[in-house]
């Protein structure tokens, strides 16, 4: 009987790992800053759904919107909440976060063809130095974001048929 609870444990475990690894994915290395861009545009219906990766089709995120111009992005394990600005004709993806009971903003740019969304990690190496303010990420974010190596790592999932 404690081979198969051990087996159930492990079982789920790997199923934990595996959720954690595509929240990594999507919410992993990009760009970081205790400042957020402005929350001022409603969340875009085209996110709004579920999504399947492309990998590994059972492993499935959330997005549904909280409130008009967040969104709760999640799978089966947790998740975050997020909110969606464009600059300069690009949609950025404000995923916050906490870590050590600090409010952690991350960046991801976006783009939604059919029923397919490509996130792109916002390059952390752009940054020179940690943002002081609000309007410090906000001019980060015009002076680079037409660079051709401003969005890296991208990462798709493709939208679950209802």
């Amino acid at each position: 009987m404690a081979i198969k609870e051990n087996t159930i444990k492990i079982n789920k475990m790997k199923k934990i790992i595996v959720s954690l690894v595509i929240m990594i994915l999507i919410f992993g290395c990009a760009l970081e800053s205790k400042f957020g861009l402005p929350s001022n545009e409603k969340a875009n219906q085209d996110l709004i759904g579920v999504w399947l990766s492309m990998d590994k089709p059972a492993d499935t995120i959330f997005i549904e919107t909280l409130g008009e111009k967040r969104y709760k992005i999640y799978d089966k394990e947790g998740g975050q909440i997020g909110y969606s600005t464009t600059i300069k004709g690009h949609h950025i993806l404000n995923i916050v976060s906490e870590y050590e009971g600090e409010e952690v903003n991350i960046f991801y740019g976006f783009d939604i063809k059919n029923d397919t969304v490509q996130f792109f990690e916002v390059n952390e190496k752009l940054k020179k130095h940690d943002f002081n303010s609000q309007a410090e990420l906000i001019d980060f974010f015009n002076e680079n974001i037409e660079r051709p190596d401003f969005f890296v790592s991208p990462f798709s999932l493709i939208r679950k048929p209802e």
